[in-house]
């Protein structure tokens, strides 16, 4: 049930962040949600726009850590090496310097192929050493 359906059954042409809420609770996806709530925000069709938005927010990313949310085939999934890459990030390692590189090498690489690539040659390279 979308937000505006929420809305529409309690007589509104709004949303609340009650309605943000009980979308979530009924299984509406985050892409969904976040959606409806930009275009509540745009149309000045949101009682509480930033409540809404935090709302959205915080409650999928409660889920989303606490692995409740099944991820859809094109989102990020976890698997054997999430738990080390998780350690890895520089809020938990102090590893700044190397997080800048990354990110340097991965924003110059647009298709999964390459990035692919970059970590086939990350890999060939341990190997090496």
């Amino acid at each position: 049930m979308s937000l505006w359906d929420l809305a529409k059954a309690d007589g509104r042409d709004y949303i609340t962040p009650e309605d943000v809420s009980d979308a979530i609770e009924k299984g509406q996806s985050q892409t969904d949600v976040w959606l409806e709530v930009l275009q509540a925000v745009e149309a000045k069709a949101a009682e509480d726009a930033s409540l809404c938005a935090f709302l959205a927010l915080d409650r999928f990313s409660f889920k989303v850590h606490r692995r409740e949310v099944k991820p859809r085939p094109w989102e990020d999934q976890d698997d054997e090496w999430t738990e080390a890459i998780d350690a890895a990030h520089p809020t938990r390692s102090d590893s700044h310097e190397e997080y800048g590189v990354a990110m340097k090498m991965v924003g110059h690489r647009h298709s999964k192929g390459e990035l692919v690539s970059l970590v086939y040659w990350l890999l060939v390279r341990l190997r090496s050493k």
